[in-house]
């Protein structure tokens, strides 16, 4: 089994440089288009599954891989990146400034790696193959579900996939910029 994690694309958020959270930010017109590129990127692969957060940016950015791949969609709360609870909609500068050891009500990593690995687990208990999800709900690794599947992030941002059955956390770095 293979379990590619994918970066939803822009919103006018990540471009002004606001912490977002679970705060449900829409992609805008160049998160769109970064998704239709990725879209692009991966109509030649046979994905038979793909789960995504339930948050607009990531579900958007996963329905439009999903019309180029064929591939049906299941959104998925646990997928969620962390909570930064009154930091969300601060620019980070000042969120650091305001919150130098994070927000009080921002959720506890520890919270945050059980809620993902948990979620993880649900997944590949089924024969699935891919969903999109942000860097930070996924990036605690290396995850293992089981003797045949394998989660880990990769130093490198190049490639979606690292190799067999070890997943890298894809940016938009090769396409445009990180975000």
């Amino acid at each position: 089994m293979e379990i590619w994690l994918v970066r939803h694309g822009e919103t006018d958020w990540n471009a002004q440089g606001r912490v977002q959270g679970w705060t449900d930010v829409p992609l805008n017109a160049e998160g769109r288009r970064q998704a239709s590129l990725l879209a692009q990127c991966l109509k030649s692969i046979s994905f038979e599954h793909i789960y995504a957060s339930d948050l607009s940016r990531a579900l958007d950015t996963a329905r439009i891989v999903a019309d180029a791949v064929g591939a049906p969609v299941t959104p998925l709360a646990c997928l969620r990146e962390h909570r930064f609870g009154q930091a969300e909609g601060l620019l980070r500068q000042e969120s650091d400034r305001r919150f130098p050891n994070g927000a009080p009500d921002r959720e506890p990593p520890e919270a945050l790696r059980s809620r993902v690995t948990q979620c993880l687990q649900d997944i590949v208990s089924t024969p699935q193959v891919a969903f999109s999800s942000r860097p930070t709900a996924a990036s605690f690794a290396p995850f293992s579900a089981g003797s045949d599947t394998v989660i880990r992030p990769s130093p490198t941002r190049a490639s979606l996939v690292y190799t067999y059955m070890l997943m890298a956390l894809t940016s938009w770095a090769s396409m445009k910029r990180p975000i």
